[in-house]
């Protein structure tokens, strides 16, 4: 937050005559917190404030590849990009499928008691032991 206090006091200073914005980009699980923490103990006289997360970043730039407005050498920017927010897990909750029911993350969901749910165990857990699990990277619609 003090960080952004100084970014503020710059703009004012620095950038009079000029449209000034500050923006936060940080995790979804934060960005919302720091954001209203920052808006209500610092006065941003003549700044515009908002914040990005991460994931939304992460789903602009898988968008702009889907939409193939990119030249190559952009592609292969983005790309490493995706990959490296991939790799540090901005990609967001996707969904799941359980069986023929598929969970859209956009989408909102109620489980009534006749839908059983378990789990088969083809392995034993051994204390001491840790287990990866592989994803399955399938896209829900």
């Amino acid at each position: 937050m003090n960080q952004l206090a100084k970014e503020g006091r710059w703009l004012e200073r620095n950038a009079e005559d000029h449209q000034k914005v500050l923006i936060l980009l940080a995790p979804a699980i934060s960005a919302n917190e720091i954001y209203a923490n920052t808006k209500s103990n610092i006065n941003f006289n003549k700044i515009i404030f908002g914040y990005i997360t991460w994931e939304n970043v992460y789903d602009a730039l898988v968008e702009l590849i889907e939409i193939g407005c990119l030249n190559p050498y952009q592609k292969v920017v983005i790309d490493d990009l995706v990959k490296l927010l991939e790799h540090k897990r901005f990609d967001g909750f996707r969904g799941f499928a359980v069986r023929d029911l598929c969970v859209d993350s956009n989408a909102k969901w109620v489980f009534n008691d006749s839908f059983e749910f378990s789990f088969v165990i083809e392995k034993n857990i051994e204390k001491g032991l840790y287990y990866e699990f592989e994803q399955e990277h399938s896209r829900c619609v």
